[in-house]
């Protein structure tokens, strides 16, 4: 496996023979992912939760810490904060706390036409984002298909 883990540069590029990429979390601080992921458009949505220490002498609920990722699929590189697949932070903040839900991809119609959105997933933009905002996301693959015949006529 390749270790993309500080990886933020695009195009990053697996060697040859590569079977895959890893990331590493901080888990020397306790993060850990607690969400399925959502493959959509190149990227690879999911959330992670670390528990955060109370003040001493405070009572408060402290929710952790969570954070949404975007990664390239491909190469692991970081697309919060970017409209590109790579070349930027891999995570972002979401406001509150907690456990996120896990990001869904779905289709709404917006003025008569389905828009493909990513609902609870980290807002590209790179700011703090609301675990259960929605958000649109642009395949950068086209959609338009068409068909190849070999037709011949005649015997041969």
């Amino acid at each position: 496996l390749t270790d993309f883990t500080v990886s933020t540069t695009c195009p990053a590029v697996m060697g040859s023979g590569a079977a895959g990429w890893r990331m590493d979390l901080n888990n020397g601080r306790g993060e850990q992912t607690v969400t399925s992921a959502a493959i959509f458009g190149g990227l690879i949505f999911f959330s992670t939760n670390r528990p955060v220490a109370t003040a001493p002498g405070q009572c408060a609920a402290n929710l952790g810490e969570a954070r949404g990722y975007a990664v390239n699929l491909l190469n692991a590189s970081g697309a919060v904060g970017t409209e590109d697949l790579c070349g930027a932070d891999r995570s972002g903040l979401f406001i509150g706390g907690g456990l996120p839900p896990s990001p869904v991809v779905g289709s709404v119609p917006v003025n008569g036409k389905q828009v493909t959105v990513v609902i609870g997933g980290i807002q590209r933009t790179g700011t703090a984002s609301s675990p259960i905002a929605a958000q649109r996301v642009r395949p950068t693959i086209t959609q338009r298909r068409s068909r190849l015949y070999w037709y011949q006529h005649g015997d041969k």
